[in-house]
């Protein structure tokens, strides 16, 4: 899995409504996963923070002046070095967060158990697509 897949999975077992489920073989796996989930995502968040407060802190003179440039619509001249250094910092937190992880320890719960167990709830197929990525077998 990767560390968007992780951090996605964290933000939709954190909005789901534990008790709308009923069948304790997928509710308790489901909490004891979404706590490593969690913790992995607030890790991996905390990972592009750092990135970016790098970037913010080197070139925290230039921002505001390139911004209103392009909030302008202008031309940016001779900021040859604050365009590259963003264009690297892009790269690599896009690079952060595809790359690979895992998680110890998750639970795999079976597809059609979850399934059952969320029919009352209003998690969306998109939002369990992306689970299918992290906890769902």
């Amino acid at each position: 899995m990767k560390k968007i897949d992780v951090i996605n999975a964290a933000n939709i077992l954190g909005s789901l409504a534990i008790n709308k489920i009923k069948k304790a073989e997928v509710k308790t796996p489901l909490l004891l996963d979404y706590i490593k989930i969690r913790k992995a995502a607030e890790a991996y968040q905390d990972e592009q923070k750092t990135l970016v407060d790098k970037f913010q802190k080197d070139y925290k003179d230039e921002i505001a002046e390139v911004g209103g440039l392009r909030d302008r619509g202008e031309e940016i001249v001779g900021h040859d070095a604050f365009l590259n250094a963003e264009q690297e910092a892009n790269k690599l937190l896009k690079e952060n967060i595809n790359s690979e992880c895992s998680v110890d320890g998750l639970t795999l719960i079976p597809f059609d158990s979850f399934a059952e167990a969320v029919a009352d709830t209003d998690l969306s197929l998109e939002a369990i697509s992306l689970l299918s990525n992290v906890i769902l077998e």
